[in-house]
């Protein structure tokens, strides 16, 4: 048996043993809601760097240097990526894991991997002085074809429509064939082009637009 001394002494490691377990492991609550929490940020960095909002975001195409790199400090001032955190260091944690950005630690600056694809469609045979509405009505009548994120007139009777993914590039070319616009047959390619040059031209068309709204 025990004196009263030693059992007290023993119920006192034993509380100081737990005590310090404790503090070496996160709750299971917590660690869901960190884990959360960054992938909210991930999945909204990624959003920023997507082509459907390159396509209308002027001002974080303006920060892009000629390498398509954009520094974090200015993702990280964005009104929901500050709901979000405002440590840069959560940032980097959350856009880690993403397969659609690069990330460069030595400077700390990203970039978006999909923007070396080839996703704008030429439409050949169809005069630049035609109403946007009447091309977009021609294309909504070609069923099952992916959703087209910018649509604009370019001279020599042409029209560049912008699509999400090279694929879908793709998959538009084959289901255009055949296509007729006042009685000519339109025919249509594939561009290749300086994508942070054509992200451009779209984000300033649909700054114009809002502006004359």
């Amino acid at each position: 048996r025990h004196s009263p001394q030693a059992t007290l002494r023993i119920i006192e490691s034993t509380a100081m043993a737990t005590s310090q377990e404790g503090t070496d492991k996160k709750p299971a609550g917590n660690a869901e809601r960190e884990k959360s929490q960054l992938e909210k940020i991930r999945f909204q960095v990624e959003y920023y760097l997507s082509r459907q909002n390159l396509l209308q975001d002027a001002y974080l195409l303006s920060k892009m240097d000629k390498d398509h790199y954009v520094d974090l400090s200015v993702i990280s001032e964005f009104k929901m990526i500050k709901q979000l955190t405002t440590d840069v260091n959560v940032i980097i944690d959350a856009i880690k894991s993403s397969d659609q950005i690069i990330f460069d630690d030595a400077t700390k600056r990203i970039k978006p991997i999909s923007l070396n694809q080839r996703t704008t469609l030429i439409l050949r045979n169809i005069p630049s002085s035609a109403p946007k509405e009447s091309v977009e009505q021609l294309l909504e009548g070609v069923a099952g074809l992916p959703k087209v994120l910018a649509l604009r007139p370019e001279i020599g009777d042409n029209w560049f429509a912008s699509f999400e993914s090279e694929e879908a590039t793709k998959t538009a070319l084959e289901l255009v064939r055949g296509l007729q616009f006042q009685d000519k047959r339109v025919t249509a390619g594939i561009k290749s082009d300086n994508v942070i040059k054509g992200l451009a031209r779209g984000a300033a068309a649909a700054a114009a637009a809002a502006a004359a709204a």
